[in-house]
Order: structure tokens, then C-alpha cells, then sequence
């Protein structure tokens, strides 16, 4: 399918998802320096869903209203009819008006189709999304002009990306100097084996998911699931990575920049790392890999698009991670569901019977703030079926296993948590250095390092009941997760939930605690 044609990230973006450090760095980051500042006023925050922080000034999405006709949309799209998307395109106020999604109405539509067959409940149109531009100043009067028209379901400023981190400017230690305890004899210039670093796959009494015990059970290694990645970038030349070589694995929304790399290619490393000898090893080694960017040229930061064409390739029982945040109404950082435009893919993508795990963001948010909707999060538009995963503490910190990190968005939204801290992965640099291809890190970390321990749980989870003949759909397998995982450790009032347990998990698939 077409997609939308990428190029470098806007300069504006600012703030962090992960928290890894710096190539060649000695020292890590305290929390104090990872916790965003947050508004001082309680009364004055504004909705979630219209933070006044994050959003562009000059680009906007419009939703049509649900039920508009192929013939409004085209109206809207070509600036003709009697709407007020068609009027302003007329007139120039709105420029370069495009869809969403560069993919055929008639898939998408499709789609929705297919979701609300299967769950029952009527779900997003993502064909009626459209993205343009307005002129700097014009923001606020477009808005109110079209937010006034019955044919807009809702219009506003776009969401701003937020930039991961880069690994660092200080120059790439020489691969011999980082490999210098290596045992291979013929080649002394081959990566270790960094397995032993990874022990958030091992077991639960060491603050492990129990993924190892998980791969000597019939599909215990993920070959029956696809996990999706959506974000900016990856290396897709890893060593480590050999999957994301496949000419499917990219699910293009346009042509990616590939922008922040070494993100990605972390993230990928904890699900899909290659089962070998060297290097690490993924939770989900025999999962399919797919990677789908966030970011077009054409319609700018649409982590919504991504989901939907993620969506429409992948089968139910497969797992869409969302490794994106946004700017939340207290103006740190949130789920990226409070865009309303993601909020509609993620959805209508459970809907369909397609696990979504979300990561909450490194905002220190508490989403049962009633500027968060309360118990409606996001904004009272009711839950999306994703698995929301905040940042607890690993066994390799000295901190409390399982306690909830400082910077962790938290609430009762959230239903489990991954190590937000100390994670063995492919890319960046820190362990070992050189080449972007043969790059690993030691310190991965933030709600992205902590989403893809649950991803891979997931995948893990949904493979071997796939391989019992039992259908797992989204709600159930977010439940199991939530009671057979190891509880969260220290003060509840920040809730993150438990980490999950592959194994007890399982287990729970006999029992019927699933249902």
C-alpha cells in the first residue's frame, strides 16, 4: 500500500520517551533530571485533549464528522461543496488539505468494517481524518470557524512529536578497545555475548518476566504472532536485527527519514534480537518484526496513520507497540491516545483483535487527574482497549524491584509495567561502540525501555495459546497480565501495576481467569 514520503523530524520537537545515556558517558542521569517540570496551577491545566503546550501553530487535523459521504470527503478534499473544510480550502485559508492516511478510502473503510464485525461495536472511520496547513495567527479563527461547522466532528492544532534522545557526541570508542575481552580466538573483533545483562527475561524472583522458562514451551519464542513498532527510526542493518532486512518489514507510512535510529533499534533488540551467540537475544526471537514511522513530509507527526496502516497488515493475536508520548494537560508527558486521531486507530486496531501496548510516557502524570477525563482517560472518550505500561525499577539498580521510577506517568489507566531502567539492548552505544550495525546499550531506559519487556510478553503469551487453540482477544489478555503478574513493589499511590509473568500467565489460559 502507498504510504506518505518522510523526511527529517521538525527542529521543534523537544522532551524525551527513553532515557538512555550518552555513548562514553560515566555517570547516569538522576530521576530529578528526567521529571518534566509541571504546570504549578491545578485550576488553570487545560483539557488533555487541547494541552497548550505540543501543538503546532501552523498545521491542523480535522476529523469529518462520522457517517460524512465519499462525496463530502472529496468536496472537502478538493475545496468544493458547502462545508466549511471545502470553504476555507477554497479560499486559501487552509493549504495543502490531504488525508490522514495515504491509503484508499475503501480500505480503510474495509477495516472498519472488519473491526466492528468482530467486536460488535462501532468503531473510527480513519478515511474522514485530514490534515493542512493555515498561515502563522490564523490557528485560533480556523479553529473556532470549523469546530462551529456540523459536518466537523472536531478540528485542532496538531500534535508535536517528542524527540528521543540521541545517544550522544562524543566520538565511538574503537571497536577493538570495547571488545578487548572477547573470546573468539579466529575473531577477535566479534560482539560478546551480552545475554547475561539481560536478565528482565529471566525469572520472576529476580524481577524477570519468565520469557526463558516461556521458550521451552511449544511456540514459547513468539513464532506465531507479528509485533509492529511504531515510532521514528530504526537501523535497519543491525547485526542483531537481521529481520528488519525482510522488504516487508518496513510498513511504510511514506518514505521513512529513519530519524532517531538507535530508539528504535533498542526497542526491536529487547523483542526480536536474533537468537545467536552473540549480541542480545529478544523476549520474542521467532516473532515476525515490523517497524511503521510516525512521521511524513507531507502530513507531518500522524502517529495515528501509522497505527492504521499497522493495523490493516496485521492479523489478530499480533502486537502493535507505540512508542510515542505527548504533551498532557499538565503539561508533561502522556499516552500518545490523547490524540484524538491515535485514539481512533488504537481502537478500532483492539477491535479487530490486534493487541495494542502503549507506553504511558515519562511525564510523572497522574491520568486519573480530572484533566485527563478521570476514570473516562482520555478525556471521557472511554478506554481503548490498549495495555498502557508505566516505568518500575529493575533488578540491576540497587532500588526496589518492581517500585515505581519518578518520572513514570501513572494511574489506574495503567495496567502493568516493564523495567524502566537499566535495560541490555541493541543500539546507542554505551556497552559497545562503533558502527551503527553493531551498537548495543546497557542503560536503555524511560517507559520505552519498560513497553517492550511487555510487548514481548504479550507476543510470548499470545504465540503459546495460539499453539492451546485458545483465542486470546485484547480485554482478556490485558487482564490475565494485570492478575497473574508480580505486583508492584513500595508506594501503590502511584499505580503502575504489576510486571507480567509469561508463565503464571499461561497457566491463568487453563484456569479461565482470562474470561
Amino acid at each position: 500500500m502507498s504510504r506518505f514520503l518522510t523526511t527529517a523530524v521538525a527542529a521543534a520537537m523537544a522532551g524525551a520517551l527513553s532515557v538512555p545515556v550518552a555513548a562514553g558517558a560515566t555517570q547516569h542521569r538522576s530521576e530529578a533530571e528526567l521529571t518534566p517540570r509541571l504546570a504549578a496551577s491545578a485550576d488553570s491545566a487545560p483539557s488533555a485533549l487541547h494541552p497548550t503546550e505540543g501543538r503546532s501553530a501552523t498545521r491542523i487535523q480535522v476529523k469529518l464528522a462520522e457517517g460524512s459521504s465519499s462525496a463530502l470527503r472529496t468536496a472537502a478534499l478538493s475545496g468544493e461543496g458547502d462545508s466549511r473544510v471545502a470553504a476555507l480550502n477554497r479560499s486559501g485559508t487552509l493549504r495543502d488539505v490531504r488525508p490522514m492516511v495515504d491509503a484508499p478510502a475503501s480500505s480503510l473503510r474495509a477495516l472498519k468494517a472488519t473491526a466492528e464485525q468482530r467486536s460488535g461495536d462501532e468503531q473510527a472511520d480513519m478515511s474522514l481524518w485530514l490534515v493542512a496547513e493555515v498561515a502563522p495567527g490564523e490557528m485560533a479563527d480556523t479553529l473556532a470557524q470549523l469546530n462551529a461547522d456540523p459536518a466537523v466532528e472536531v478540528a485542532m492544532a496538531a500534535p508535536l512529536p517528542v524527540q528521543p534522545p540521541r545517544a550522544g557526541t562524543s566520538p565511538a570508542t574503537p571497536l577493538a578497545a570495547l571488545r578487548a575481552d572477547a573470546t573468539d580466538p579466529v575473531n577477535p573483533l566479534a560482539t560478546p555475548d551480552f545475554t547475561d545483562r539481560q536478565s528482565y527475561r529471566g525469572p520472576a524472583s529476580e524481577q524477570g518476566i519468565e520469557a526463558l522458562a516461556a521458550h521451552e514451551m511449544p511456540g514459547g519464542k513468539g513464532k506465531n504472532v507479528a509485533v509492529a513498532d511504531v515510532e521514528f527510526g530504526w537501523t535497519m542493518d543491525h547485526e542483531d536485527l537481521t529481520q528488519l532486512a525482510r522488504e516487508d518489514a518496513l510498513i511504510a507510512n511514506g518514505t521513512p527519514s529513519y530519524s532517531y535510529p538507535e530508539h528504535g533499534t533498542a526497542v526491536m533488540g529487547e523483542i526480536i534480537g536474533d537468537a545467536n551467540e552473540f549480541g542480545v537475544t529478544g523476549i520474542a526471537p521467532e516473532a515476525t518484526g515490523y517497524v511503521a514511522n510516525a512521521v511524513s513530509s507531507e502530513a507531518g507527526f500522524t502517529p495515528g496513520a501509522a497505527i492504521a496502516g499497522a493495523a490493516e497488515v496485521l492479523e489478530p493475536g499480533d502486537v502493535i507497540l507505540l512508542e510515542q508520548q505527548l504533551t498532557g494537560g499538565r503539561g508533561g508527558f502522556a499516552p500518545v491516545e490523547i490524540d484524538p486521531a491515535a485514539y481512533d486507530a488504537i481502537k478500532t486496531a483492539v477491535a479487530k483483535g490486534i493487541h495494542v501496548v502503549e507506553a504511558a510516557g515519562n511525564g510523572a502524570q497522574d491520568l486519573d487527574d480530572p484533566c485527563y477525563g478521570g476514570e473516562g482517560f482520555p478525556d471521557g472518550k472511554g478506554d481503548s482497549g490498549a495495555i498502557i505500561v508505566g516505568a518500575g525499577a529493575s533488578s540491576r539498580s540497587g532500588r526496589t524491584p518492581g517500585e515505581v521510577l519518578s518520572y513514570s506517568t501513572y494511574g489506574s489507566r495503567v495496567n502493568v509495567q516493564g523495567w524502566g531502567e537499566m535495560v541490555a539492548s541493541a543500539g546507542y552505544g554505551d556497552l559497545q561502540g562503533g558502527y551503527a550495525s553493531t551498537q548495543y546499550t546497557d542503560v536503555f531506559s524511560g517507559t520505552s525501555s519498560a513497553s517492550p519487556i511487555v510487548t514481548g510478553a504479550v507476543a510470548l503469551v499470545s504465540s503459546i495459546a495460539q499453539e492451546k487453540g485458545v483465542e486470546l482477544d485484547p480485554a482478556a489478555m490485558r487482564t490475565l497480565l494485570m492478575e497473574t503478574g508480580t505486583p508492584q513493589a513500595g508506594n501503590d499511590s502511584a499505580h503502575i501495576g504489576p510486571l507480567p509473568n509469561v508463565v503464571k500467565a499461561v497457566e491463568g489460559l487453563g484456569s479461565g481467569s482470562a474470561e
